[in-house]
């Protein structure tokens, strides 16, 4: 991905120099009635760096004022529509103590978690049963006792499981990007590297 700044960017859009294989810049001068008929695609767009980007620098493109105007009035009205524990903040945090099915179950609508034995052989977490205090000589706060899906699709007990051996993931179209109250806008590329015949249309 290539974040917005509508700042400093260090790179811009601009149609790409001649190519046999996928650009063909005379396109550029054709009527757009030309492509009703073309189905062959041979218009392409590059990035390309205004400056010297410096080795881990993030590469940052203006997605344009209409943009910003819009990201800014979601960021205004933006509320939480409910308490939220998102993989990563699980997976970072291993302090954070992990709830029972039994206390909240709602949790898991969203996400799966994968049990990692000492073989380095995962199994999706069916139920966390209990949550108990660690002993003296493990380095985490708690223990777990699970239910994990074996082989055979079969229900597993699992006892005494450290925290280190548990991670989550989010369930398929479960992420943030998904949710319906997320941040939709189309980038918008400058009207200025479209040809004029195909403006104000």
């Amino acid at each position: 991905y290539i974040n917005h700044d509508g700042q400093d960017p260090n790179v811009k859009i601009q149609w790409m120099e001649n190519d046999e294989r996928y650009h063909n810049s005379s396109w550029l001068n054709e009527p757009l009635s030309f492509f009703e008929s073309v189905w062959t695609p041979k218009l392409m767009l590059e990035y390309v760096a205004l400056r010297d980007i410096q080795e881990g620098e993030e590469v940052l493109v203006d997605y344009g004022k209409v943009w910003e105007e819009a990201w800014n009035d979601h960021v205004k009205a933006w509320e939480p529509v409910e308490e939220y524990l998102s993989p990563y903040d699980l997976n970072k945090n291993v302090d954070i103590p992990l709830k029972t099915h039994e206390e909240d179950a709602s949790i898991f609508n969203n996400i799966v978690g994968l049990h990692t034995d000492e073989k380095n052989e995962e199994r999706e977490i069916h139920r966390i049963r209990a949550r108990k205090p660690a002993p003296d000589s493990q380095t985490d706060d708690f223990v777990y006792d699970l239910e994990v899906i074996g082989s055979g699709n079969q229900v597993k007990r699992l006892k005494d499981v450290s925290r280190s051996q548990i991670h989550f993931f989010h369930k398929p179209y479960k992420a943030d990007m998904f949710r319906e109250e997320s941040f939709r806008h189309e980038m918008i590329i400058p009207d200025e590297i479209f040809p004029n015949a195909w403006r104000n249309l």
